[in-house]
């Protein structure tokens, strides 16, 4: 292969109109920068003012992986076929990457296509949209892409041991890092055999809960759709406040149930208003109670923005791992102390600087000895944006019922 530092190039080839595949693809290839030095470019991320044309073709010239997104979408894109697949092909013919055709959806491949005789992921060129999650046919299609590496790369690719690292699971072993933003800066985290043996776990959870929000997603926008016909005494506000809050109170349930389990573990959703963070719904380990219906406007003490409740994203574009802070536990009796942990402000649910809404994962102290490594997966594989994309998912449906449907004027009426 052309490339002879260590850190493996990829490429992703795709339509903008597969925009979603491409995201999909990216949160399993996540996976892979565990164990091998990899640089996943697609070009999203071309900066403001870059030269597209120029940025695109200087990062194919030296990939060593190239994937396609293959979509009837990528097909029919002059730019996919007759700029990128033709350079990536000129350049395998010469032995300098590997072109690998991913198979999102059905299409008709006909046998003068450059990429027709290339092995296809997932196995047997099943399209990954046939899969029940999709998420799964992405996990299958990236095993498959691992299995490559481990021929075409042997060992050269892996990540190195930092010689001061007193990790002991990992002794006489390459150590393996991943890089978060902690306190606002990226950082080379060290993960131990633990973290290592959870993720087929975590995996599995994260395809569980995806099935699940897909129902309640469809069962959410159903009942807003008959609530709306039917306003029985209720304001149209008054009813997508409530509607929203249900469907928040869905995600904290199923988030508890399939990704971090009920004890110990408190999840909650903030709304701003006027540069404070202030509570809207959330869900702690109580579950006898209804807990889940309680409304934390009236219990969470409002925090300024800026002030280190929640690292904003946006800018970082990045899951987000916060320091524990003393100063902002939750101020309840002793043996109720929830240690600020896995925050998450919604990008694209946001008005300028200003987050709309946004999503904490918080871990009592007694548990979080338990539940770090957890905590680690979650922001490594951006989690919250998983949940963002449901709840944009769910607005959306929303605005098809109700055009005058406006999240941030919700979040306003429930603050």
């Amino acid at each position: 292969m052309a490339s002879s530092v260590q850190t493996l190039k990829f490429f992703i080839s795709y339509s903008h109109l597969d925009m979603k595949y491409k995201e999909k693809l990216l949160t399993t290839l996540k996976s892979l920068e565990l164990a091998y030095s990899i640089d996943v470019w697609h070009d999203g991320k071309i900066l403001a003012g870059g030269d597209i044309n120029r940025e695109v073709l200087k990062e194919l010239v030296c990939s060593d992986i190239v994937l396609l997104l293959v979509t009837p979408n990528f097909l029919a894109s002059w730019y996919c076929m007759k700029v990128e697949l033709k350079k990536s092909v000129n350049r395998m013919k010469k032995g300098e990457c590997i072109v690998i055709p991913v198979m999102f959806q059905d299409c008709t491949l006909d046998s003068s296509l450059p990429f027709y005789n290339l092995n296809r992921v997932p196995r047997d060129g099943k399209p990954i949209c046939k899969f029940k999650p999709q998420l799964q046919g992405c996990t299958e299609a990236t095993n498959m892409i691992k299995e490559m590496i481990d021929k075409a790369f042997p060992g050269s690719r892996r990540k190195s041991r930092n010689s001061k690292s007193k990790s002991k699971e990992f002794s006489g072993r390459d150590a393996l890092f991943i890089d978060l933003y902690k306190e606002g800066k990226l950082q080379h985290i060290e993960i131990n055999q633990k973290f290592i043996s959870i993720l087929p776990g975590c995996t599995k959870n994260i395809i569980d809960f995806n099935t699940m929000m897909e129902q309640a997603l469809e069962n959410a926008v159903k009942r807003f759709r008959n609530e709306y016909k039917n306003l029985s005494g209720k304001t149209v506000e008054e009813l997508e406040v409530q509607e929203l809050r249900l469907f928040l109170m869905d995600i904290c349930g199923y988030i508890k149930k399939y990704i971090t389990d009920s004890v110990g573990i408190r999840v909650h959703f903030r709304g701003t208003t006027n540069n404070q963070y202030i509570g809207i719904i959330a869900s702690t380990d109580n579950d006898d109670s209804d807990d889940l219906a309680t409304d934390w406007s009236t219990d969470l003490t409002p925090i300024p923005i800026y002030e280190g409740l929640i690292h904003y994203s946006a800018q970082l574009k990045s899951s987000l791992l916060k320091t524990l802070n003393l100063k902002l536990n939750f101020k309840g009796n002793n043996d109720k102390i929830w240690k600020e942990y896995l925050t998450h402000t919604f990008v694209n649910l946001s008005k300028g600087k200003q987050p709309v809404l946004s999503m904490g994962i918080s871990v009592h102290k007694d548990y979080y000895p338990l539940k770090k490594e957890l905590f680690l997966f979650l922001a490594y594989v951006r989690f919250g944006e998983l949940v963002e994309e449901y709840i944009i998912k769910y607005c959306r449906r929303c605005k098809r019922t109700d055009k005058k449907y406006d999240i941030e004027m919700i979040v306003n009426n429930i603050v």
